[in-house]
């Protein structure tokens, strides 16, 4: 079972080995035996970075990212470390004009994905029966305040469990198995352990005494470590190292070089776009704080207090200590501080390990890369595993959009406005060495790129589809096309807003596009253009698209008035395209994903109708969910995020498949007589009736008599139209895993697109859930819903049977108004409890905001630096704060307004609050 892997050891389950016993840092050079020979001739060489050449492989076959199903030769260049294999690349590249390739991978990614592809899996345990060892740990610094990362440690706090399972996989068959079978203990009897160093006295053998019971575990747990708690130890073990704080013993000194050099790694991630530098302590360290960001990120705060009671670890009497107060507080007080602290980590982090750990298995991606990483690093890892393996080059990262950019300016330099009257790749190559051996260097990105050659990603060549230049500066999209959403039934369109319908049926295809993805064979890899000449596999649509690209570019199209037969499309062209039988590096991903998913939902069946707990299934379920349906078009269409697999032709025929899907449903349904009376990216909405008398358990919710009903459609009959629509398209799509999944509600009433309401009844209550920011939005309190679902239950009950679409419209609307009136009039604020008044707003530091286009200042900055003077501190990072509306204005906020839904200059911190009488109920019921 390999765990880990840094630029140095290799981490399998009970040993650790040097890195150069299983992997070298390479890069590939796309071409023959000529070009092997011609290296060849040069090597050994004195002088740098050609002696940094250490082997030369053989010649191999290739398969093209950039050209589906074309074949090339290619071989690898070793190196002697990893980090100059950007600069060897180059240089073959520019001085003897050698293409080459997947130069700009990192090297612990190039490691572990390429030993992935050779079957040493993370978390596999080869169908057998595993234990992990899992150490949760917080350390507390009193003088953090004053010293910061020269802050002596004076208590570190663990505690340790184990986590059995059992995984197989295989890569040939894309088949993934995981089973969590037990969490040793419980957080409420673990055993803490707290070791003390008060005033730094015994710092020294307290962390070495805490390091010899780390280096026994695989998995190191807590909350921001790669941030604080690792940073502080390593800070405080170089200062020991360096001589700077007392003085080192030989075998302590021999033993914290030993733990620095094999088990700690530096390391740089990106969260959002912002770089932070996290220290990892190996095999594995699971910070809780990047896996509460990643599975729940809709939570206002992901500190530990705020995540630990949210995953239901309740701690009696639980005692919080602000950072400031750490140095003056009792010891006894900090002790329990640390230990409440531990046993919160210990809770949640075995929630969040039943996540984290089948999703690190199934992508095969170490924790400290897949929890920070975005969507597209997590596909473009994987596709670097299935590329090592079927010897498939893979596409430099960049910026789709970005280089683009550069291209263009770089042609207009050298007198050229019009890049499609020319072979782009073949000038730009040219005109980048003609730079370079000037002394100009080329932007990096442009240079990971064009150091391809031929191999170059395909839209390179049409740079001006990327971006328009033409475009004033100030336009919010410069992009040369537009490619189309999902299908979209608005209810005005329809005519079923503000209707009560009843008995309703969706149709909704659980997984559309990673369905669309794997029946089709859709990746950045498998779908090119369709040349003149050639008979397209497909045609993709697109609203809007540049006329010289149609023009000029050796393609097919029609315009959307030639294709009759594909009504959804309201505008544009469509284009041909071709779709290779081998399959994508991304499909073969996403079997093994879905395969996964189809298991764990079996088994959720199975365990459910048994009465089983399920729960850790159903976490499992839920982070692999989301792996799924960000693997689709999302990551072919990211043209400005760094990222190896922008096609835009595979992500628009994703989109334009859904459409198609969902146009034949709701044709059919339609050519039947059946009310569709909504549709949204995935799923037809169809009113099954006008009455909800024929529906028991809605009828006991309000106290009625059930009767036969008044139907529109027998469910019956549009259930069975359902079942014939999943067979036409599991054939068309030739995916026996394709289904329009049926699911039922009692009760839908829609005001606008993604804006809508539902109920369902349940035990003779009738419970509303809400769709959208009309209702959900932040500016809303929780007394603004409570409110709604009381005026909404009278609304129903006034209309539980109807027969004129347009008359019952309007009476609802009435209806509406006449409940909101009279429940507004009457509601007594005054024993509204607090929780039900809090607005909940992200607040950003003062200087992010920019100024008002006059000049002046900007409100939202002007707001954050009121808070600061509240609080007594600066806002250094966006965060999210509890707000209630309250009489009086934030402190020195000039000319406050209370216009508006936001009124954010009177919104008070519901913390800084201590008198609840200032709170403006007549606001909120306004």
């Amino acid at each position: 079972m390999l765990l880990n892997v840094s630029n140095k050891h290799v981490y399998f389950d009970n040993r650790i080995e040097p890195i150069r016993d299983h992997h070298r840092p390479y890069f590939l050079v796309l071409g023959g035996e000529e070009e092997r020979a011609g290296l060849m001739a040069r090597l050994p060489a004195d002088t740098e970075p050609l002696s940094r050449i250490v082997d030369v492989g053989r010649v191999e076959d290739y398969q093209s990212f950039a050209h589906p199903g074309k074949e090339l030769k290619a071989f690898s260049v070793y190196t002697d470390e990893s980090r100059v294999v950007p600069e060897v690349s180059s240089y073959l590249f520019f001085n003897y004009g050698m293409f080459t390739a997947e130069h700009d991978i990192p090297y612990v990614q190039r490691a572990a994905s390429d030993l992935a592809a050779q079957g040493k899996w993370v978390f596999d345990s080869h169908a057998r029966e595993k234990e992990l060892r899992v150490m949760a740990y917080d350390i507390e610094t009193p003088a953090y305040e004053a010293k910061g990362t020269d802050a002596p440690i004076e208590i570190i706090g663990f505690t340790e469990f184990n986590v059995v399972f059992n995984s197989y996989h295989d890569l040939e068959t894309e088949e993934f198995k995981f089973e969590l079978q037990d969490i040793e203990g419980s957080w409420e009897t673990d055993e803490i352990i707290q070791l003390q160093a008060r005033g730094g006295e015994d710092e020294v053998k307290t962390i070495i005494e805490f390091l010899g019971f780390m280096k026994n575990a695989h998995i190191i747990a807590g909350h921001n470590i790669l941030s604080f708690d690792n940073h502080q130890i390593y800070n405080r073990i170089k200062a020991f190292l360096e001589g700077r704080d007392g003085t080192l013993s030989t075998n302590e000194e021999r033993f914290l070089k030993n733990f620095m050099e094999r088990y700690t790694r530096v390391e740089n991630f990106y969260n959002f776009g912002r770089k932070s530098t996290g220290i990892q302590f190996l095999p594995v360290s699971f910070d809780t704080y990047h896996a509460a960001l990643r599975f729940y990120r809709f939570l206002n705060s992901f500190s530990l207090k705020e995540v630990a009671p949210f995953l239901g670890v309740k701690i009696q009497g639980r005692e919080y200590i602000d950072s400031g107060d750490m140095g003056s507080v009792g010891w006894e007080r900090l002790m329990l501080y640390n230990r409440h602290d531990v046993q919160e980590q210990a809770g949640i982090t075995r929630v969040m390990l039943q996540q984290a750990l089948p999703l690190s298995f199934v992508t095969g991606m170490p924790m400290e890369m897949l929890l920070p990483a975005g969507t597209t690093k997590i596909w473009d890892y994987m596709t670097m595993i299935r590329g090592a393996r079927y010897k498939k080059v893979i596409p430099p990262t960049c910026r789709a959009h970005g280089v683009s950019k550069t291209i263009l300016r770089m042609l207009k330099d050298e007198g050229i406005n019009e890049p499609n009257k020319i072979e782009v790749k073949e000038k730009i190559i040219e005109v980048v060495r003609e730079r370079w051996m000037s002394g100009e260097k080329p932007d990096k990105e442009l240079q990971r790129v064009v150091k391809y050659g031929e191999e170059m990603p395909d839209w390179v060549r049409y740079p001006y589809l990327i971006v328009n230049a033409r475009r004033s500066e100030e336009a919010d999209e410069d992009t040369g096309y537009h490619l189309p959403g999902g299908m979209t039934i608005q209810p005005a369109d329809v005519k079923s807003d503000f209707i009560p319908w009843w008995h309703m049926l969706v149709a909704d295809v659980g997984a559309m596009y990673p369905t669309i993805l794997k029946g089709k064979n859709v990746g950045a890899d498998s779908v090119r253009l369709a040349g003149k000449g050639e008979k397209p596999d497909d045609w993709v649509w697109l609203k809007q698209i540049s006329g010289e690209f149609l023009e000029r570019e050796d393609i097919v199209y029609r315009p959307v008035s030639e294709m009759k037969e594909e009504d959804y499309a309201d505008r544009g062209y469509f284009i041909g395209v071709k779709i290779t039988d081998s399959p994508g590096l991304v499909n073969r991903a996403m079997t093994g994903i879905l395969g996964m998913i189809f298991r764990i939902k079996d088994e959720l069946r199975r365990r459910s109708e048994a009465g089983e707990d399920v729960e850790s299934l159903k976490m499992m379920y839920q982070s692999l969910k989301g792996l799924r349906n960000a693997g689709t078009h999302g990551i072919l269409v990211a043209s400005n995020v760094s990222c190896r697999q922008f096609n835009l032709w595979g992500g628009a025929e994703i989109t334009t498949t859904g459409q198609r899907i969902l146009n034949d449903a709701m044709r059919e349904l339609e050519r039947r007589r059946m009310r569709v009376v909504y549709g949204d990216t995935d799923g037809i909405y169809v009113a099954c009736a006008r009455s909800a008398c024929g529906i028991p358990e809605v009828c006991r919710a309000f106290g009625v008599e059930p009767d036969k009903g008044d139907y529109i459609t027998d469910p019956a009959e549009v259930e069975r139209v359902i079942d014939h629509l999943n067979e036409r398209w599991r054939e068309r799509l030739n995916y026996s895993g394709f289904e329009l999944e049926k699911d039922y509600s009692d009760a839908m009433l829609f005001v606008k697109h993604k804006n809508y309401l539902i109920w369902k009844a349940r035990d003779g209550k009738l419970k509303m859930y809400t769709k959208g920011n009309n209702f959900k939005g932040s500016d809303k309190a929780p007394i603004a819903r409570k409110v709604l679902e009381d005026i909404m239950f009278r609304v129903l009950k006034d209309h539980l049977k109807w027969e004129n679409e347009d008359r019952v419209r309007e009476s609802v609307k009435r209806s509406i108004k006449r409940h909101t009136l009279d429940i507004v009039s009457r509601l007594d604020l005054s024993n509204v409890k607090l929780e039900d008044l809090i607005l909940i707003q992200s607040v950003r530091p003062p200087s992010v905001y920019k100024s008002n286009k006059d000049g002046s200042g900007n409100v939202h900055a002007k707001r954050a630096e009121a808070l600061e003077k509240l609080l007594g501190k600066k806002i250094s990072a966006a965060g999210k704060f509890r707000f209630v509306v309250t009489k009086m204005p934030l402190p020195g906020i000039d000319n406050p307004s209370k216009s508006g839904v936001k009124p954010i200059d009177y919104m008070y911190p519901v913390e800084s609050l201590s008198d609840l009488s200032n709170i403006d109920l007549e606001w909120y019921r306004e």
